[in-house]
């Protein structure tokens, strides 16, 4: 039987021709990501983005698309790994130029177990995440020894790559973990007060309001998209309920 990353991996090559494979995953990533995170804390200049992005491709190619990331949900929902990860390394598409190349996830699971779960809850900042591999296997960790990590891990996940910062927000996303991303140069900007992206916030961290505490807030400026018209506020409480309510009502 196929699994997941096969079928993912072999419509990407399909569909190649009019876009190169880099682009169309590049594209599915980066639509996830901002249908995430408009969720949580709404921009328009991402809502216009996903909107130009969706353009590029022909119905029939969209719903190919929208199939890919069903079989991501019902991957992540069958196992904790590094998804998005290994599909790019196993595209061939990694940045060889700048020596990128993702941490397989028996590494990350490996490194995972030296963590000492005795003082909870345990907050983790990855300054350069990629596709947010050491955190999954974080995670899983924490699960397999019987602590919830929905309400005991708080994270933050930065890295250079925009690419790799989409791939991370995306599985933050789909396995609930409680993390803020944001793409920024971790040594410049470890603040991310010139990122590109602004803050982006997982529903699991609105999910988990005794974790708020634990992000760090240099200042109560509004975050400057710089090249952008608009400002991003933090992501508003009441808005966030109001969605999963709605979301709630359709289960």
């Amino acid at each position: 039987m196929e699994n997941m990353s096969d079928k993912i991996i072999k419509t990407i090559h399909k569909m190649s021709g009019k876009y190169g494979v880099y682009e169309i995953f590049s594209d599915w990533v980066k639509m996830q990501a901002f249908a995430y995170a408009n969720q949580v804390q709404f921009s328009q200049a991402r809502e216009d983005e996903y909107i130009e992005a969706m353009k590029r491709y022909s119905k029939e190619e969209f719903l190919q698309l929208a199939e890919m990331t069903a079989w991501l949900v019902e991957w992540a929902d069958e196992q904790m790994f590094d998804m998005l990860g290994y599909i790019y390394m196993h595209l061939e598409i990694g940045n060889k130029r700048t020596g990128q190349f993702f941490t397989p996830y028996h590494l990350c699971q490996l490194m995972a177990k030296t963590v000492d779960f005795s003082e909870l809850p345990i907050t983790a900042n990855e300054p350069t995440c990629g596709a947010g591999g050491n955190i999954i296997a974080l995670a899983e960790a924490m699960k397999d020894a019987g602590i919830n990590y929905q309400h005991n891990l708080f994270v933050v996940c930065q890295d250079i790559d925009i690419k790799a910062v989409y791939m991370a927000f995306v599985q933050m996303s789909l396995y609930g973990i409680p993390a803020i991303v944001y793409q920024s140069d971790t040594l410049l900007d470890p603040n991310g007060l010139k990122s590109t992206t602004g803050k982006m916030y997982t529903i699991g961290y609105m999910m988990a309001p005794e974790l708020w505490k634990y992000e760090r807030k240099p200042s109560d400026k509004k975050i400057v998209f710089p090249e952008r018209e608009h400002q991003e506020e933090q992501p508003d409480e009441m808005y966030v309920q109001m969605n999963l309510n709605e979301f709630l009502k359709g289960e």
